[in-house]
């Protein structure tokens, strides 16, 4: 099966991409603003909080599935042009526009070298560039996991599916506890093409146990997000935990559901499918862009009712994605294969 275009998991960027942005753009600030909003903003965290997940199952499992013909310094090359050069570029400009003043006369350029390297090095230009520093160091050792035999990955795997249970997942820092959650994720998507027929039978014969674990776990997290309880302990957090199980759950519901439409166009989905990287790193710029516009309209919305600025919201994040693509699929037209080392497609 390896090499062969699989498209429910092409269309699975797409799904992954909407839920990354939509936890961005529907997390209003304007949401605390009233009891109704509230409880928005709490749905708005159960529902996608956690989404990256989805891209990490994905990376894993394409890393796999296309090792075949794996080629070191060819795979190294790649992440540097279209993940780290556009990664590095957007940090760039994003911190020359925040630091104008710091850097227009020239005066303070060894102290803007000091906050460009921070930004790039622990990814805080923007709070969910956090990513890439991460995913850079799983690029860096990715290749050394192929190098483990398959019969040692049966006998571990069960240590790599519990260990985001645990939810040491730090926020947006890089630490060590990071990595415990999050690496595990991109290894269950490598074991996943790794035994892909295996793993797609066992998805269909037990979908009633990922749709009861994805309803399970999202009522949980609901009764944690509206009853006082306390879930850390110390470096455990169990809303984390919830989230892991919560998302590889919808995970294999969701790509279940992509197989069997998979046939079928779906032009939107295999837009965003296509686009995803660029989006992730694109869509918060463009929020930035439109703040004070999107700042008059939910004001506007707000007067009326919570209703209509909870509609106002969801509206907004749809039509800038759309946007979002758009501009992206403009650029990419233009500038043509070179594109990936700007918008990172």
């Amino acid at each position: 099966m390896k090499g062969v275009f699989l498209k429910h998991i092409h269309f699975f960027r797409g799904f992954a991409i909407l839920n990354v942005a939509f936890v961005h753009l529907l997390g209003s600030p304007i949401a605390s603003g009233s009891d109704g909003l509230g409880v928005f903003s709490k749905f708005n965290e159960i529902l996608f909080h956690g989404s990256t997940i989805y891209f990490l199952y994905i990376s894993g499992f394409l890393f796999y599935y296309l090792s075949s013909n794996f080629n070191r310094a060819k795979f190294y090359r790649s992440k540097l042009k279209n993940v780290i050069l556009p990664y590095v570029l957007m940090t760039t400009v994003f911190l020359l526009f925040k630091y104008f003043n710091l850097v227009r006369h020239g005066e303070n350029n060894v102290e803007f070298l000091k906050i460009w390297i921070e930004n790039i090095v622990f990814g805080k230009a923007q709070y969910h560039f956090w990513y890439i520093p991460f995913i850079a160091v799983v690029y860096f050792v990715s290749p050394l996991l192929l190098k483990v035999p398959q019969k040692i990955w049966h006998y571990v795997m069960p240590i790599f599916f519990i260990l985001p249970v645990f939810g040491t997942r730090t926020g947006v820092d890089l630490t060590v506890y990071q990595f415990i959650y999050f690496v595990p994720i991109y290894i269950i998507g490598m074991y996943s093409a790794m035994n892909y027929k295996a793993i797609v039978a066992f998805k269909n014969k037990y979908l009633y146990f990922f749709i009861a674990g994805a309803i399970l776990s999202t009522v949980f997290l609901y009764l944690f997000y509206f009853n006082p309880w306390k879930s850390t302990f110390g470096v455990i957090n169990l809303l984390e935990g919830l989230y892991y199980i919560q998302k590889i759950s919808i995970t294999g519901v969701v790509l279940v559901l992509f197989k069997s439409i998979q046939e079928k166009e779906i032009p939107l989905l295999n837009s965003l499918a296509t686009f995803s990287f660029g989006i992730y790193f694109t869509h918060l710029f463009f929020d930035g862009f439109f703040r004070n516009v999107k700042n008059s309209i939910l004001d506007f919305a707000g007067i009326q009712s919570n209703g209509m600025l909870v509609f106002v919201i969801l509206l907004y994040a749809v039509l800038l994605i759309l946007i979002n693509l758009y501009v992206l699929k403009f650029i990419k037209n233009i500038l043509g294969k070179n594109s990936k080392s700007f918008i990172g497609v």
